[in-house]
């Protein structure tokens, strides 16, 4: 196991979002250095990969102490899913993300209506599941 490719992007994303104030340079080059970390599954302790026949799994790897990113794995067995919902006063207003291994199906709903179906395998994507 790599130990040195998390802590790497975590120090490269804080300097980042230190010296970066412009959100779009922030998606496209956190982008970056995500594709950069997901290049390679061999960084993820296999304890914050474990799946759960109960539903998806979540596993915080990094808050920033300012509160500026979190860094999170979320786990599904194959065939699983979440129920409908939204983000509706979240306090994320945008970010990267990525698949390590496998793929996921994502329909984004608005107002009872679908409005996108996002396929692909490229960041900011979604695959479907292999």
């Amino acid at each position: 196991m790599n130990t040195q490719r998390l802590p790497a992007f975590l120090d490269a994303f804080t300097e980042l979002m230190e010296h970066s104030g412009e959100e779009g340079h922030i998606i496209a080059e956190g982008g970056a250095l995500l594709r950069a970390l997901v290049a390679d599954d061999d960084w993820l302790p296999p304890a914050f990969a474990q799946s759960s026949c109960d539903g998806y799994r979540e596993y915080l790897l990094f808050a920033d102490p300012d509160s500026c990113f979190v860094v999170v794995s979320f786990v599904w067995q194959s065939g699983q899913s979440t129920p409908i919902h939204d983000h509706t006063g979240a306090i994320v207003k945008s970010g990267v993300r990525s698949i390590l291994s496998g793929g996921v199906l994502l329909i984004c709903c608005h107002l009872n209506s679908i409005s996108e179906l996002h396929t692909g395998d490229d960041l900011g994507q979604v695959v479907k599941p292999a």
